[in-house]
């Protein structure tokens, strides 16, 4: 079950890409987090191949990022939604926009945090 839900962001991105219409800008964004994400998932496939022994700190700290990106993207996402409703400023949100800034939210602490942090 652990393994099927690391598979979750690349689904996602795969089924937007679908639902995305026809902003260039956005599929090719969609595109690049895509080889982001099977880059970052094959990078992680190797490390663990090669048996390297995390210590628990590795693991704390990558659980610790991770939660921190999370509610980074979270809060970020609260303000520009809060400025949108208050209306004081004219900004529209289009959906598109909210997909992307979803699925970024999710690939940068389940795929890149592990890797930058096993790195170092």
């Amino acid at each position: 079950m652990k393994k099927t839900l690391t598979y979750v962001p690349i689904i996602l991105i795969v089924i937007t890409l679908r639902f995305v219409g026809d902003s260039l800008l956005a599929k090719i964004f969609l595109g690049f987090l895509l080889a982001i994400a099977v880059f970052a998932k094959y990078i992680r496939n190797q490390l663990s191949e090669q048996e390297v022994e995390y210590d628990e700190r590795i693991e704390a700290n990558i659980t610790k990022w991770s939660l921190r990106t999370l509610y980074f993207f979270n809060s970020l996402l609260i303000v520009i939604l809060l400025i949108a409703q208050s209306q004081r400023l004219l900004l529209s949100i289009d959906p598109v926009f909210l997909l992307l800034f979803l699925i970024v939210s999710l690939v940068i602490p389940f795929y890149l945090i592990p890797v930058i942090m096993k790195k170092l």
